[in-house]
């Protein structure tokens, strides 16, 4: 199969996904990172308000996604994003973290400012973060810990 001729990706709340979709991103999960993998049935099983994902499907097939977890108003995590070892190197991973980071903006008024991810993928988050207009949290800290203070109300050290 050749997904990049019949792609789709597909923006959803995590609270509203069919639990065929569960199932399938569950059985999608299975050949990664065990902590992870676990990690994503959790929410999987107990979505939150604030989980988005993309879903990125080829003839019906599921083969990736990208998700994220908005905190507030003003920071915004990568849950993950996973795509099927068969399909990467065809740009899915790009074009499920593309539709995501584009849509959030859409459902939440105040879209958030700082998006953070796990140390070490910043090959693959930060041209994202960027281009959609949010500040990464790693060149950011010391302007992000500021912000924090003030929201937390916690006493600025400096």
């Amino acid at each position: 199969m050749n997904p990049s001729e019949d792609i789709a990706v597909e923006f959803r709340a995590m609270s509203s996904l069919p639990q065929a979709v569960k199932d399938a991103l569950t059985q999608l999960m299975e050949g990664h990172r065990p902590n992870q993998r676990e990690l994503f049935r959790q929410w999987l099983r107990h979505p939150v308000a604030g989980m988005y994902a993309a879903i990125v499907r080829a003839q019906g097939d599921l083969l990736g996604f990208a998700a994220a977890s908005l905190h507030d108003s003003w920071r915004m995590g990568m849950v993950g994003v996973y795509v099927h070892p068969t399909f990467r190197g065809q740009g899915l991973a790009r074009r499920a973290l593309d539709t995501l980071l584009a849509n959030i903006r859409f459902v939440v008024a105040d879209r958030p400012e700082y998006l953070y991810y796990e140390e070490g993928k910043e090959r693959l988050f930060r041209i994202h973060i960027e281009r959609h207009g949010f500040k990464d949290l790693f060149l950011h800290q010391q302007e992000y810990s500021e912000r924090y203070r003030k929201a937390t109300n916690i006493p600025s050290t400096t």
